[in-house]
This record gives structure tokens, C-alpha cells and sequence, in this order.
């Protein structure tokens, strides 16, 4: 979801030539990783060691992060 949300704005910055959409894009990709970590934590508090071992076999961001 958090992927395609920021292709997506990437594009339209790209479309409307746009710099500071593009810082925009930057400084909203560092607050989606901390939301990342807001949610694998309380994930991790609400299922426990089922979860843990979900994350060691998943990517965090894509196929390979």
C-alpha cells in the first residue's frame, strides 16, 4: 500500500515538474517508514511469537527489504 501510494505521488510530482513535491514525497517516505514501525510493533503486541516469526520470513518494504 505504502509502495504504490508513493509511486504514484512520484509520478504526479514527476508530471507537474514539481521539486518540491518531489521533497515532499522525500519527507513523507520518513514518516511511512516510522508508521511501519508504529505497526509491526503493535502487531508484535497484539499476536505475539506468531507474528515475530511471520517477520522473519517476510520483507519488511519489498521483495528484498
Amino acid at each position: 500500500m505504502y509502495l504504490f501510494a508513493s509511486l504514484t505521488f512520484l509520478g504526479i510530482s514527476l508530471m507537474c515538474a514539481s521539486w518540491l513535491l518531489v521533497a515532499v514525497l522525500v519527507v513523507m517516505l520518513g514518516f511511512q517508514h516510522f508508521m511501519i514501525l508504529a505497526e509491526e510493533r503493535s502487531c508484535a503486541a497484539r499476536y505475539g511469537e506468531a507474528y515475530r516469526g511471520y517477520l522473519q520470513g517476510t520483507a519488511r518494504y519489498f521483495l528484498f527489504f
